[in-house]
Protein backbone atom coordinates (compact mmCIF):
# COMPACT_ATOMS: atom_id res chain seq x y z
CA UNK A 1 0.00 0.00 0.00
CA UNK A 2 2.89 2.32 -0.50
CA UNK A 3 4.52 3.69 -3.60
CA UNK A 4 8.50 3.91 -4.22
CA UNK A 5 10.92 6.91 -5.33
CA UNK A 6 12.50 6.72 -8.48
CA UNK A 7 15.71 8.22 -9.58
CA UNK A 8 15.73 8.36 -13.70
CA UNK A 9 19.14 8.74 -15.68
CA UNK A 10 19.98 8.30 -19.69
CA UNK A 11 22.93 6.49 -20.66
CA UNK A 12 24.11 7.80 -23.81
CA UNK A 13 27.17 5.96 -25.25
CA UNK A 14 26.33 6.76 -29.00
CA UNK A 15 28.13 9.97 -29.40
CA UNK A 16 25.39 11.01 -31.02
CA UNK A 17 22.61 14.00 -30.02
CA UNK A 18 19.34 13.03 -28.12
CA UNK A 19 16.45 14.83 -28.21
CA UNK A 20 12.64 14.77 -27.31
CA UNK A 21 10.90 13.51 -24.39
CA UNK A 22 10.27 9.89 -22.45
CA UNK A 23 7.11 8.43 -20.86
CA UNK A 24 7.11 6.50 -17.49
CA UNK A 25 4.26 3.46 -16.91
CA UNK A 26 3.93 1.37 -14.44
CA UNK A 27 2.03 -2.08 -14.68
CA UNK A 28 0.51 -3.90 -11.82
CA UNK A 29 0.50 -7.34 -11.40
CA UNK A 30 -2.54 -7.53 -13.10
CA UNK A 31 -1.35 -6.03 -16.31
CA UNK A 32 -3.31 -2.78 -15.94
CA UNK A 33 -0.92 0.04 -17.07
CA UNK A 34 -0.61 3.76 -15.66
CA UNK A 35 1.43 6.46 -17.10
CA UNK A 36 3.42 7.98 -14.06
CA UNK A 37 4.70 11.08 -16.04
CA UNK A 38 6.39 12.29 -19.50
CA UNK A 39 9.87 13.96 -18.74
CA UNK A 40 11.90 15.81 -21.03
CA UNK A 41 15.28 14.96 -22.10
CA UNK A 42 18.33 17.22 -21.15
CA UNK A 43 20.60 18.59 -23.83
CA UNK A 44 23.15 16.83 -25.05
CA UNK A 45 26.21 17.69 -24.31
CA UNK A 46 29.90 16.44 -25.89
CA UNK A 47 31.73 13.40 -24.27
CA UNK A 48 28.88 13.39 -21.31
CA UNK A 49 27.79 9.76 -20.76
CA UNK A 50 25.82 10.10 -18.45
CA UNK A 51 22.28 12.41 -17.73
CA UNK A 52 20.00 12.57 -15.23
CA UNK A 53 16.34 13.39 -16.31
CA UNK A 54 14.02 13.19 -12.74
CA UNK A 55 14.89 12.50 -9.74
CA UNK A 56 12.61 11.58 -6.60
CA UNK A 57 10.17 10.85 -8.85
CA UNK A 58 6.71 8.86 -6.84
CA UNK A 59 5.15 5.54 -8.37
CA UNK A 60 1.67 4.54 -7.54
CA UNK A 61 0.56 2.93 -4.17
CA UNK A 62 1.31 -0.71 -5.01
CA UNK A 63 -1.43 -2.22 -3.24
CA UNK A 64 -1.06 -5.56 -4.94
CA UNK A 65 2.08 -7.86 -4.13
CA UNK A 66 3.88 -9.27 -7.09
CA UNK A 67 5.63 -7.51 -9.77
CA UNK A 68 5.07 -4.24 -10.81
CA UNK A 69 6.64 -3.54 -13.78
CA UNK A 70 8.56 -0.09 -15.36
CA UNK A 71 8.96 0.69 -18.46
CA UNK A 72 10.55 4.14 -19.96
CA UNK A 73 10.07 5.11 -23.39
CA UNK A 74 11.12 7.71 -25.67
CA UNK A 75 9.77 9.03 -28.89
CA UNK A 76 11.47 6.62 -31.00
CA UNK A 77 10.09 3.91 -29.40
CA UNK A 78 13.12 2.66 -27.65
CA UNK A 79 12.05 1.17 -24.11
CA UNK A 80 13.71 0.47 -20.69
CA UNK A 81 12.66 -1.93 -18.16
CA UNK A 82 12.49 -2.49 -14.26
CA UNK A 83 11.13 -4.06 -12.17
CA UNK A 84 9.85 -3.80 -8.51
CA UNK A 85 8.52 -6.85 -6.04
CA UNK A 86 6.06 -5.91 -3.40
CA UNK A 87 5.98 -9.26 -0.96
CA UNK A 88 3.52 -8.97 1.72
CA UNK A 89 4.75 -10.78 5.01
CA UNK A 90 1.09 -11.98 5.85
CA UNK A 91 1.58 -11.74 9.48
CA UNK A 92 -2.10 -12.36 10.04
CA UNK A 93 -3.59 -15.74 10.82
CA UNK A 94 -6.85 -16.33 10.13
CA UNK A 95 -7.11 -19.33 12.91
CA UNK A 96 -5.81 -18.89 15.96
CA UNK A 97 -2.87 -20.95 16.80
CA UNK A 98 -0.40 -22.17 19.62
CA UNK A 99 2.82 -23.23 19.21
CA UNK A 100 5.19 -24.73 20.91
CA UNK A 101 8.98 -23.24 21.31
CA UNK A 102 11.99 -24.83 22.09
CA UNK A 103 14.87 -22.28 22.29
CA UNK A 104 17.16 -20.79 24.20
CA UNK A 105 16.04 -17.64 22.91
CA UNK A 106 12.66 -15.64 24.19
CA UNK A 107 13.26 -13.11 21.57
CA UNK A 108 11.96 -16.02 19.25
CA UNK A 109 8.42 -16.12 21.50
CA UNK A 110 7.98 -12.54 21.42
CA UNK A 111 8.30 -12.06 18.18
CA UNK A 112 5.65 -14.69 17.04
CA UNK A 113 3.17 -13.37 19.41
CA UNK A 114 3.31 -9.85 17.69
CA UNK A 115 1.94 -11.75 14.46
CA UNK A 116 -1.96 -11.57 14.63
CA UNK A 117 -3.72 -14.83 15.73
CA UNK A 118 -0.71 -15.93 16.70
CA UNK A 119 -0.04 -17.57 20.60
CA UNK A 120 3.78 -18.37 21.18
CA UNK A 121 4.39 -19.97 24.64
CA UNK A 122 7.68 -22.30 25.63
CA UNK A 123 7.58 -25.95 24.89
CA UNK A 124 6.43 -27.83 27.91
CA UNK A 125 6.50 -31.84 27.48
CA UNK A 126 2.82 -33.34 27.21
CA UNK A 127 1.11 -29.88 26.40
CA UNK A 128 -0.67 -29.92 23.17
CA UNK A 129 -0.29 -27.30 20.13
CA UNK A 130 -0.77 -26.49 16.71
CA UNK A 131 2.61 -27.44 15.94
CA UNK A 132 5.96 -26.77 17.18
CA UNK A 133 9.39 -24.69 16.61
CA UNK A 134 12.90 -25.66 17.51
CA UNK A 135 15.64 -23.61 17.26
CA UNK A 136 19.19 -23.55 17.98
CA UNK A 137 22.62 -21.65 17.99
CA UNK A 138 25.95 -23.63 17.88
CA UNK A 139 28.87 -21.43 18.10
CA UNK A 140 32.16 -23.20 19.92
CA UNK A 141 34.74 -21.22 17.49
CA UNK A 142 38.28 -22.92 17.26
CA UNK A 143 40.60 -24.95 20.01
CA UNK A 144 43.88 -24.57 20.49
CA UNK A 145 46.32 -26.05 23.02
CA UNK A 146 49.77 -25.96 24.33
CA UNK A 147 52.62 -28.07 25.83
CA UNK A 148 51.10 -29.64 29.20
CA UNK A 149 54.55 -28.52 31.26
CA UNK A 150 53.99 -24.60 29.96
CA UNK A 151 54.53 -22.45 33.21
CA UNK A 152 52.06 -19.90 33.93
CA UNK A 153 52.67 -16.93 36.33
CA UNK A 154 49.96 -15.94 38.27
CA UNK A 155 47.74 -18.75 38.67
CA UNK A 156 48.20 -21.91 40.93
CA UNK A 157 45.97 -23.74 38.05
CA UNK A 158 48.52 -23.64 34.81
CA UNK A 159 45.86 -26.62 33.25
CA UNK A 160 43.04 -24.00 32.70
CA UNK A 161 45.16 -21.84 30.65
CA UNK A 162 46.94 -24.68 28.34
CA UNK A 163 44.07 -25.07 26.12
CA UNK A 164 41.63 -22.01 25.10
CA UNK A 165 38.85 -21.25 22.42
CA UNK A 166 38.97 -18.56 20.20
CA UNK A 167 36.82 -16.78 17.61
CA UNK A 168 34.66 -14.33 16.19
CA UNK A 169 31.01 -12.91 16.27
CA UNK A 170 30.20 -15.14 13.47
CA UNK A 171 31.63 -18.26 15.03
CA UNK A 172 32.08 -17.86 19.13
CA UNK A 173 29.76 -17.31 21.94
CA UNK A 174 29.01 -18.46 25.33
CA UNK A 175 25.22 -19.09 26.41
CA UNK A 176 24.92 -19.89 30.15
CA UNK A 177 20.63 -20.70 30.50
CA UNK A 178 18.63 -21.46 33.49
CA UNK A 179 19.54 -18.30 35.91
CA UNK A 180 17.36 -17.20 38.47
CA UNK A 181 19.04 -14.84 40.08
CA UNK A 182 18.50 -11.15 39.16
CA UNK A 183 22.38 -10.81 38.70
CA UNK A 184 25.44 -12.59 38.26
CA UNK A 185 29.33 -12.24 38.64
CA UNK A 186 30.95 -13.36 35.09
CA UNK A 187 34.74 -13.73 35.62
CA UNK A 188 36.74 -14.52 32.26
CA UNK A 189 40.30 -16.28 33.04
CA UNK A 190 42.39 -15.04 30.26
CA UNK A 191 46.35 -15.70 28.88
CA UNK A 192 48.38 -15.05 26.12
CA UNK A 193 49.93 -18.28 25.62
CA UNK A 194 49.63 -18.41 21.16
CA UNK A 195 51.09 -14.48 20.24
CA UNK A 196 53.79 -13.23 22.19
CA UNK A 197 53.97 -8.69 21.86
CA UNK A 198 51.85 -6.06 22.50
CA UNK A 199 48.77 -5.58 19.79
CA UNK A 200 49.02 -9.00 18.53
CA UNK A 201 45.57 -9.48 19.75
CA UNK A 202 43.16 -7.10 20.61
CA UNK A 203 39.83 -7.96 21.43
CA UNK A 204 36.00 -6.76 22.70
CA UNK A 205 34.04 -8.98 24.35
CA UNK A 206 30.16 -8.48 25.69
CA UNK A 207 27.50 -9.92 28.04
CA UNK A 208 24.31 -9.92 27.19
CA UNK A 209 25.27 -7.05 24.28
CA UNK A 210 26.92 -4.94 26.59
CA UNK A 211 30.35 -4.38 25.92
CA UNK A 212 32.72 -4.88 28.76
CA UNK A 213 36.02 -5.40 27.38
CA UNK A 214 36.96 -2.88 24.48
CA UNK A 215 40.28 -3.25 22.08
CA UNK A 216 41.20 -5.12 24.63
CA UNK A 217 45.09 -6.69 25.22
CA UNK A 218 45.75 -9.32 27.37
CA UNK A 219 49.47 -8.68 26.63
CA UNK A 220 49.69 -5.02 26.72
CA UNK A 221 47.87 -5.05 30.04
CA UNK A 222 49.94 -7.76 32.14
CA UNK A 223 53.27 -7.24 30.41
CA UNK A 224 54.14 -10.29 28.62
CA UNK A 225 52.58 -13.80 27.25
CA UNK A 226 52.00 -16.63 29.79
CA UNK A 227 50.31 -14.68 32.55
CA UNK A 228 47.38 -15.20 33.55
CA UNK A 229 44.92 -12.38 34.15
CA UNK A 230 41.45 -13.25 35.84
CA UNK A 231 38.65 -10.11 35.14
CA UNK A 232 35.06 -9.87 36.47
CA UNK A 233 32.02 -7.73 35.25
CA UNK A 234 28.48 -8.11 37.61
CA UNK A 235 25.85 -7.69 34.67
CA UNK A 236 22.11 -8.24 35.46
CA UNK A 237 20.71 -11.54 34.18
CA UNK A 238 18.15 -11.19 30.95
CA UNK A 239 15.77 -13.78 30.70
CA UNK A 240 17.05 -16.03 32.81
CA UNK A 241 20.47 -15.79 30.73
CA UNK A 242 24.34 -14.43 30.38
CA UNK A 243 25.46 -14.76 27.05
CA UNK A 244 28.92 -13.70 25.99
CA UNK A 245 29.98 -13.05 22.32
CA UNK A 246 32.30 -11.26 20.30
CA UNK A 247 30.71 -8.41 18.76
CA UNK A 248 33.59 -6.84 16.99
CA UNK A 249 36.46 -8.59 15.16
CA UNK A 250 39.55 -6.09 15.62
CA UNK A 251 43.27 -7.70 15.63
CA UNK A 252 43.44 -11.03 15.41
CA UNK A 253 40.82 -13.31 17.35
CA UNK A 254 39.21 -13.06 20.58
CA UNK A 255 40.21 -16.34 22.79
CA UNK A 256 39.09 -17.35 26.23
CA UNK A 257 40.65 -20.10 28.31
CA UNK A 258 38.05 -20.57 31.08
CA UNK A 259 34.74 -18.62 32.26
CA UNK A 260 33.04 -19.05 35.67
CA UNK A 261 28.91 -17.53 35.79
CA UNK A 262 28.12 -17.34 39.44
CA UNK A 263 24.38 -16.22 39.92
CA UNK A 264 22.66 -16.92 43.45
CA UNK A 265 23.31 -20.49 44.37
CA UNK A 266 24.81 -21.66 40.63
CA UNK A 267 28.26 -21.71 40.18
CA UNK A 268 28.64 -22.85 36.03
CA UNK A 269 32.17 -23.25 35.85
CA UNK A 270 34.33 -24.00 31.73
CA UNK A 271 37.27 -24.64 30.95
CA UNK A 272 36.92 -23.41 27.36
CA UNK A 273 38.89 -25.79 25.15
CA UNK A 274 39.91 -28.10 27.42
CA UNK A 275 38.64 -30.98 29.25
CA UNK A 276 37.00 -31.50 32.67
CA UNK A 277 39.73 -30.16 35.50
CA UNK A 278 39.04 -29.63 39.48
CA UNK A 279 41.26 -26.74 40.90
CA UNK A 280 42.94 -26.32 43.76
CA UNK A 281 40.10 -24.82 45.54
CA UNK A 282 37.85 -28.16 44.61
CA UNK A 283 35.73 -26.19 41.41
CA UNK A 284 35.20 -28.72 38.94
CA UNK A 285 35.67 -26.78 35.25
CA UNK A 286 33.72 -28.76 33.06
CA UNK A 287 34.20 -28.35 28.48
CA UNK A 288 31.40 -25.81 27.37
CA UNK A 289 28.30 -27.98 26.01
CA UNK A 290 25.07 -27.00 23.98
CA UNK A 291 22.51 -28.91 23.95
CA UNK A 292 20.45 -28.58 20.86
CA UNK A 293 16.46 -28.59 21.52
CA UNK A 294 15.25 -30.91 19.49
CA UNK A 295 15.40 -34.02 21.78
CA UNK A 296 13.13 -37.23 22.74
CA UNK A 297 10.38 -35.20 23.94
CA UNK A 298 9.95 -33.08 20.95
CA UNK A 299 9.93 -36.18 18.46
CA UNK A 300 7.04 -37.49 21.27
CA UNK A 301 4.87 -34.56 20.59
CA UNK A 302 5.71 -35.26 16.79
CA UNK A 303 4.90 -38.32 16.70
CA UNK A 304 1.44 -37.87 18.40
CA UNK A 305 0.61 -35.31 15.60
CA UNK A 306 2.04 -31.81 15.97
CA UNK A 307 3.82 -31.04 12.91
CA UNK A 308 7.40 -28.96 13.41
CA UNK A 309 9.26 -26.49 12.31
CA UNK A 310 13.18 -26.81 12.53
CA UNK A 311 15.11 -23.88 11.92
CA UNK A 312 18.44 -24.55 12.49
CA UNK A 313 21.17 -20.69 13.13
CA UNK A 314 24.66 -22.12 11.82
CA UNK A 315 26.06 -24.40 10.29
CA UNK A 316 27.05 -26.46 13.47
CA UNK A 317 23.31 -26.58 14.11
CA UNK A 318 22.09 -27.75 11.16
CA UNK A 319 24.74 -30.79 11.08
CA UNK A 320 23.33 -31.53 15.16
CA UNK A 321 19.99 -31.30 13.51
CA UNK A 322 20.66 -33.71 10.42
CA UNK A 323 22.73 -36.07 13.10
CA UNK A 324 18.78 -36.26 15.12
CA UNK A 325 16.79 -36.49 12.08
CA UNK A 326 18.76 -39.78 10.95
CA UNK A 327 18.52 -41.14 15.09
CA UNK A 328 14.68 -41.23 14.30
CA UNK A 329 14.82 -42.89 10.72
CA UNK A 330 13.10 -39.86 9.52
CA UNK A 331 16.34 -39.51 7.36
CA UNK A 332 19.29 -40.80 5.73
CA UNK A 333 21.87 -38.47 6.70
CA UNK A 334 25.54 -38.16 4.75
CA UNK A 335 26.80 -34.95 6.22
CA UNK A 336 26.72 -31.43 5.40
CA UNK A 337 28.13 -29.65 2.08
CA UNK A 338 29.45 -26.78 4.84
CA UNK A 339 30.15 -23.02 4.67
CA UNK A 340 30.88 -20.97 1.74
CA UNK A 341 34.82 -20.79 1.26
CA UNK A 342 35.42 -18.03 -0.97
CA UNK A 343 33.10 -15.18 0.87
CA UNK A 344 33.65 -13.10 -2.33
CA UNK A 345 32.19 -15.21 -4.99
CA UNK A 346 28.99 -15.71 -2.55
CA UNK A 347 26.58 -17.91 -1.52
CA UNK A 348 24.45 -19.97 -3.93
CA UNK A 349 20.88 -20.59 -2.91
CA UNK A 350 18.06 -21.59 -5.46
CA UNK A 351 14.87 -22.63 -5.13
CA UNK A 352 11.82 -24.07 -6.80
CA UNK A 353 8.13 -23.98 -7.09
CA UNK A 354 6.51 -24.52 -3.26
CA UNK A 355 3.98 -23.42 -1.36
CA UNK A 356 6.75 -22.24 1.37
CA UNK A 357 7.61 -20.12 -0.61
CA UNK A 358 4.13 -18.46 -2.91
CA UNK A 359 4.50 -14.99 -3.63
CA UNK A 360 8.17 -14.93 -3.84
CA UNK A 361 10.73 -15.46 -7.20
CA UNK A 362 10.80 -18.85 -7.69
CA UNK A 363 12.14 -21.68 -10.56
CA UNK A 364 15.65 -19.42 -10.09
CA UNK A 365 18.46 -18.80 -7.79
CA UNK A 366 18.03 -16.91 -4.99
CA UNK A 367 19.38 -13.47 -6.22
CA UNK A 368 19.57 -10.05 -4.88
CA UNK A 369 15.47 -9.84 -4.13
CA UNK A 370 16.63 -12.14 -1.07
CA UNK A 371 19.62 -10.82 0.24
CA UNK A 372 20.55 -13.98 1.41
CA UNK A 373 23.72 -13.57 3.55
CA UNK A 374 27.15 -15.29 2.76
CA UNK A 375 27.78 -16.01 6.47
CA UNK A 376 26.22 -19.33 8.41
CA UNK A 377 25.37 -21.04 4.88
CA UNK A 378 25.09 -24.90 4.67
CA UNK A 379 23.13 -27.22 3.32
CA UNK A 380 22.15 -31.27 4.24
CA UNK A 381 23.32 -34.37 2.49
CA UNK A 382 20.09 -36.13 2.64
CA UNK A 383 18.13 -39.13 0.95
CA UNK A 384 14.79 -40.83 2.14
CA UNK A 385 11.34 -42.00 0.84
CA UNK A 386 8.94 -39.05 0.48
CA UNK A 387 11.61 -36.42 1.58
CA UNK A 388 10.56 -33.16 -0.81
CA UNK A 389 13.41 -30.74 -1.19
CA UNK A 390 12.79 -27.59 -2.43
CA UNK A 391 15.68 -25.31 -1.83
CA UNK A 392 19.24 -26.06 -2.68
CA UNK A 393 22.42 -24.93 -1.36
CA UNK A 394 26.36 -24.91 -3.20
CA UNK A 395 29.44 -23.86 -2.74
CA UNK A 396 32.63 -22.72 -4.14
CA UNK A 397 35.14 -25.57 -5.48
CA UNK A 398 32.58 -28.57 -4.31
CA UNK A 399 30.32 -30.36 -6.00
CA UNK A 400 27.89 -31.35 -3.44
CA UNK A 401 24.69 -30.08 -3.65
CA UNK A 402 22.63 -29.70 -0.06
CA UNK A 403 19.09 -29.38 1.10
CA UNK A 404 18.35 -25.79 2.32
CA UNK A 405 14.82 -26.58 2.62
CA UNK A 406 12.79 -29.31 2.52
CA UNK A 407 9.95 -31.41 3.91
CA UNK A 408 9.19 -34.60 5.52
CA UNK A 409 5.31 -36.18 5.33
CA UNK A 410 4.12 -38.46 8.38
CA UNK A 411 0.55 -39.49 8.22
CA UNK A 412 -0.39 -37.36 11.24
CA UNK A 413 2.15 -34.30 10.75
CA UNK A 414 4.98 -33.06 8.67
CA UNK A 415 8.63 -31.60 9.43
CA UNK A 416 9.72 -28.67 7.56
CA UNK A 417 13.82 -27.79 8.28
CA UNK A 418 15.62 -25.00 6.77
CA UNK A 419 19.18 -24.40 6.79
CA UNK A 420 18.54 -20.73 5.29
CA UNK A 421 20.98 -17.88 6.85
CA UNK A 422 18.72 -15.50 8.53
CA UNK A 423 15.48 -16.75 9.43
CA UNK A 424 16.44 -16.97 12.80
CA UNK A 425 17.65 -13.77 12.30
CA UNK A 426 14.31 -11.74 11.48
CA UNK A 427 12.81 -13.24 15.07
CA UNK A 428 15.52 -11.87 16.62
CA UNK A 429 14.58 -8.38 14.80
CA UNK A 430 18.32 -8.37 13.54
CA UNK A 431 17.84 -7.34 9.76
CA UNK A 432 21.66 -8.14 9.02
CA UNK A 433 20.78 -11.25 7.21
CA UNK A 434 18.16 -12.37 4.74
CA UNK A 435 15.56 -9.41 3.36
CA UNK A 436 13.20 -9.59 6.43
CA UNK A 437 10.25 -9.31 4.41
CA UNK A 438 11.37 -12.46 2.32
CA UNK A 439 11.89 -14.45 5.55
CA UNK A 440 8.67 -13.49 7.34
CA UNK A 441 6.98 -14.55 4.50
CA UNK A 442 8.90 -17.94 4.43
CA UNK A 443 8.18 -18.17 7.85
CA UNK A 444 4.73 -17.32 7.91
CA UNK A 445 3.99 -19.45 4.36
CA UNK A 446 6.21 -22.74 6.35
CA UNK A 447 3.72 -22.58 9.29
CA UNK A 448 0.71 -22.47 6.27
CA UNK A 449 1.65 -24.82 4.74
CA UNK A 450 2.34 -27.61 8.51
CA UNK A 451 -0.94 -26.46 9.30
CA UNK A 452 -2.45 -27.53 6.18
CA UNK A 453 -3.92 -31.05 5.49
CA UNK A 454 -2.33 -31.52 2.46
CA UNK A 455 1.26 -33.23 2.47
Amino acid sequence: GTSDTLDLFLINESDRPHVGQVKLFMHDPEGQKQRIGVYQLPDYRTDRFVYPIARNVATPEMTQEGWHRLELMNDQGVRSKDSILVVDPRTTFDEKLTIGVASSDPQLIRTLQQWTGMQAKPFTAGQNYDLLMVSDRLLHGWRSEVEADRQIANTNDDVLYHTESWGYKNNLEYTFTGLTADTARVTLRLAEVTLKKPGDRVMNVAINGKTVLENFDIVATVGAPNIALDTTFTVDVTDQMVKITVPRLTTNYAKFSAIKVQAGDTTVAINCGGPAYTDNDGLTWRPYQQHIHLNDKIMDAFNRGSSLLLLPDGSEAAHAYGQWLSKYDLLDYDGHVGKTRASWMGSWYFVRRHPVFNGLPVDQAMKSYYQTPVQQTDGLLVKGDQIEVFAGYGRDHDRNIGAASLVIPRSKSKIILHTLPGLVDVLRHNHSGMHPHMATRILTNSIRYLKSGSN
